[in-house]
C-alpha cells in the first residue's frame, strides 16, 4: 500500500486579477470584490490547478510531498517512479521498522536519463528490505517553478469555461475548452 500526501495549495498558480480579466470583469475588481466574490473567483483557479496536476501528474507550484511505501512498486527497468514531479531538491528516504525506528537510505541516486523522477540504487547497491509492518518514506520538493506561459494560459482557460459554464445544461458542451489538449500535450507522460 502507498499513500500519497501533499501539502495543500495555498496560493493560486495565476493572479486572481489575470483571471478577473479573462472573464471580462472590471479593471481591479480584486480591490472592490466582495470576499465571497473573491473566494469564487479563486475557487475556480484552485478547482482548475488541481484538476490539471492529477491529469498531468505534475505540481503547478513547489510543495512538500511525503510518499509511504509498504514496498517498492519498481517499474519494469527497476527504477522508482515518484508520482509527483518536477523536483524542486532531492528526494530523502528514511526506512522505518516495525518497532518505529527510523534510519536514513542514502545508496540511491536519481535516475538523469528518465523523462520524470526516477531513483535508482548506485552500482553495486540494492533496494533495502521494507519489513512486515515497516514502511519507506520518501519525502520531496516538487513543483514548477515559474509556471511556464502554456500552463498559465491552460489553467485560465479551463478555469474560465467552467465558470463560465457552470449552470449550463444543454447538450452539445464540451467538458473542456478547445485547444486544451494542446497546451497540455507537451506535459503529459506517456503511460505504456
Amino acid at each position: 500500500m502507498a499513500t500519497l500526501d501533499v501539502s495543500p495549495l495555498t496560493s493560486s498558480p495565476v493572479p486572481r486579477s489575470a483571471f478577473a480579466r479573462r472573464l471580462g470583469l472590471a479593471e481591479g475588481f480584486g480591490a472592490g470584490a466582495s470576499p465571497s466574490e473573491d473566494s469564487a473567483l479563486e475557487s475556480w483557479l484552485f478547482s482548475a490547478a488541481a484538476h490539471l496536476e492529477r491529469r498531468l501528474g505534475l505540481l503547478l507550484t513547489p510543495r512538500a510531498c511525503l510518499w509511504t511505501l509498504d514496498s517498492w512498486p519498481l517499474d519494469s527497468s527497476g527504477a522508482l517512479r515518484l508520482p509527483r514531479g518536477p523536483l524542486s531538491g532531492l528526494p530523502e528516504i528514511r526506512l522505518i521498522s516495525p518497532a518505529g525506528d527510523e534510519s536514513l537510505w542514502t545508496d540511491w541516486c536519481l535516475d538523469s536519463a528518465a523523462s520524470s523522477p526516477r531513483l535508482r540504487p548506485l552500482p553495486g547497491a540494492s533496494w533495502p528490505r521494507i519489513l512486515p509492518g515497516g514502511a519507506a518514506q520518501a519525502s520531496f520538493t516538487a513543483g514548477l517553478d515559474p509556471l511556464p506561459p502554456d500552463l498559465s494560459e491552460a489553467l485560465l482557460m479551463l478555469a474560465a469555461h467552467w465558470f463560465e459554464n457552470r449552470e449550463a445544461s444543454a447538450s452539445g458542451l464540451s467538458e473542456t475548452p478547445f485547444g486544451l489538449a494542446s497546451l497540455l500535450a507537451p506535459y503529459a507522460e506517456i503511460r505504456l
